[in-house]
């Protein structure tokens, strides 16, 4: 497939060409990819750009047997299908994990700022007087909307953080459990 793109000014044109992608979508021909199945090919793939560290146990045994053999053939089609499965399934745990860990950092850090301005705009409330004397015109309406915003907002957060822990002990305790079957212990 060609693209070309010309801009109205003539001096200057650019010119694309794009092949089509084959076998797994890596910008393997198809000679390179020729005699493996995908899911041989895929596992292949990700166990050598992977940190042994980083992989279930079954990836692992097949990173062993790829350090031995480079033309090492691995299990049946079911059994690479389920290596692939769990380590997704690790994967998508410890991205979870992750964001877990950050939202409830980030909401005790939004919890702590609130209860500091919540500080600030009981102290301005108390001057509402000086305010409007400066001013010329009274603070307390605006003062007073944003003071319940943000004892709103500060009722709020406890209870959310309360179920963002819960969300994270439940994953926690899932994944403990996984991990024993798995052998993914050192990933916890």
């Amino acid at each position: 497939m060609k693209n070309n793109f010309e801009p109205e000014d003539e001096e200057m044109s650019v010119r694309m060409e794009i092949e089509p992608m084959t076998g797994d979508g890596m910008g393997l021909s198809e000679h390179e990819a020729a005699g493996k199945d995908l899911s041989a090919f895929q596992l292949e793939c990700l166990v050598r750009n992977s940190d042994n560290r980083n992989l279930v146990a079954p990836l692992r045994e097949v990173h062993a047997a790829l350090g031995e053999n480079e033309k090492a053939e691995w299990a049946t089609e079911d059994k690479r299908r389920a290596a692939l499965a769990l380590q997704e399934q690790w994967d998508r745990w410890l991205e979870q994990r992750e964001q877990l860990r950050n939202e409830i950092k980030r909401g005790r850090e939004c919890l702590e700022q609130v209860q500091k301005d919540l500080t600030l705009l009981r102290a301005r409330l108390e001057e509402w007087p000086t305010y409007e004397r400066i001013c010329g015109r009274n603070p307390l309406p605006e003062s007073m909307q944003s003071l319940l915003a943000t004892e709103r907002i500060e009722q709020f957060l406890p209870g959310w953080l309360r179920r963002r822990e819960d969300q994270l002990q439940a994953l926690i305790w899932k994944m403990e459990q996984s991990a024993k079957e798995d052998g993914v212990e050192h990933l916890l």
